[in-house]
């Protein structure tokens, strides 16, 4: 992921999250940072709004991911 994209992507998991540390943040799993599926949703939303497009229904389901960074590798193959 470039570091742009990298850094939008951030940001806006930061309004949902508040994680200080990205590097560290990326290797931590989904219940330490609380994410749930509604709000990895809203979050998802969020990058369509930012990045115009639309994802795939396959990328909402939470069961898939086991790290956040799972979750940011999926959105890499979406935006580039």
């Amino acid at each position: 992921m470039n570091n742009e994209v990298r850094e939008k992507v951030w940001g806006i998991f930061n309004k949902y999250y508040d994680e200080a540390d990205m590097e560290t943040t990326l290797a931590r799993t989904l219940s330490e940072i609380g994410v749930n599926s509604l709000n990895l949703i809203k979050f998802i939303v969020s990058i369509e709004e930012e990045f115009d497009l639309e994802v795939e229904d396959e990328f909402l389901d939470i069961a898939q991911y086991e790290v956040v960074g799972d979750i940011f590798t999926a959105i890499e193959k979406m935006v580039c």
